[in-house]
């Protein structure tokens, strides 16, 4: 009589480990699938993400939705010959059909000179060359380090 206790007991338990597994496996290939560590290299992003920081990103957003200005992005680099493909970390600033112009320091997006909150005011814009009235392209975003 007493063996039935003691089988009903065991497989209980093999029972419980096997589904302790088999949950633990769904969860990390669904967090895996939904989400992707990344590094951040260099100060381009200052003062809102760090060199060295890591971050998760989510990687299904986009699919019910497009991104917007102000957003975060990780992306591929342009190809260039002979170098490997890195990622990029940096802030969406005009959308597709927006139109861009950078003067000294002030961003103008669609004829309003945007408000960067994110970005230290001394640094706004880029202080390189200007750019004129450029049109955002379909299917393409116009993105800037919030570090300038």
């Amino acid at each position: 009589m007493s063996v039935e206790p003691n089988f009903e007991k065991r497989y209980r338990l093999i029972r419980e480990v096997i589904e302790t597994i088999v949950l633990t496996l769904l969860m990390f290939l669904v967090i895996n699938l939904a989400v992707q560590n990344f590094d951040v290299d260099g100060q381009s992003m200052e003062t809102s993400l760090h060199d060295q920081e890591r971050l998760m990103v989510d990687k299904w957003t986009y699919h019910f939705h497009p991104p917007s200005r102000g957003d975060v992005i990780v992306f591929l680099s342009p190809p260039k010959a002979g170098e490997p493909n890195t990622d990029f970390v940096k802030r969406i600033i005009a959308i597709p059909g927006d139109v861009v112009t950078i003067r000294g320091t002030t961003v103008i997006v669609d004829g309003a000179a945007l408000n960067e909150t994110y970005i230290n005011p001394i640094e706004q814009g880029t202080g390189g060359n200007p750019v004129e009235n450029l049109v955002v392209p379909p299917d393409n975003y116009f993105v800037m380090g919030d570090h300038r």
